[in-house]
């Protein structure tokens, strides 16, 4: 009997792994792969953006949604994460949900997510992604707005450059819209 339960055990692990797997490939062809940011480094990112309670958070590519979680559970932003994986988006609602966390989760591309009422937008995303968004985050975004950009410089908007944080394996750049 206890045999059969690891067994069990065993094929639901391993359908989650090949789901999140199957995830990280199809994200890479719309965007960017599936990558978790470690806690102590979402933390480092958190703590220099120096956010204020009440601003608007918005996370591109929210993925399992522990950036934007920590953010508004932390310094008691306001919060949406967008994301275009619909079983992402679930997953990160529902844990919200359980540390009754009030926080939003959209399924929906970020090419028309309404970025006009955020304060801070962070985003791990690939150089071409970063490219693709620059005409929006400079059309849609009011002065002062922060843009955190793990891992990936947004060479685009280099003259808005407030701060660079050298780390390993991925850099975090910030600039401030003018």
């Amino acid at each position: 009997m206890f045999s059969i339960f690891l067994i069990i055990l065993f094929l639901i692990c391993l359908s989650i792994l090949a789901t999140f797997f199957a995830l990280s490939v199809i994200s890479e062809f719309r965007g960017a792969p599936y990558v978790g940011t470690r806690s102590k480094v979402i933390g480092q990112i958190l703590a220099e953006a120096d956010l204020k309670k009440g601003q608007y958070f918005i996370e591109l590519g929210s993925g399992d949604g522990r950036v934007i979680i920590e953010a508004v559970q932390k310094y008691k932003v306001q919060g949406l994460g967008v994301d275009i994986h619909f079983l992402l988006v679930i997953y990160s609602q529902f844990k919200a949900n359980l540390h009754h966390i009030d926080l939003k989760f959209k399924y929906q591309s970020m090419y028309k997510t309404d970025l006009s009422k955020a304060d801070v937008i962070f985003m791990f995303l690939m150089p071409n992604t970063l490219t693709k968004l620059t005409n929006k985050i400079l059309n849609e975004c009011r002065p002062g707005t922060l843009i955190i950009c793990h891992g990936f410089r947004f060479k685009d908007l280099d003259e808005y450059s407030v701060k660079v944080t050298p780390r390993k394996p991925f850099p975090t750049y910030y600039y401030r819209i003018k």
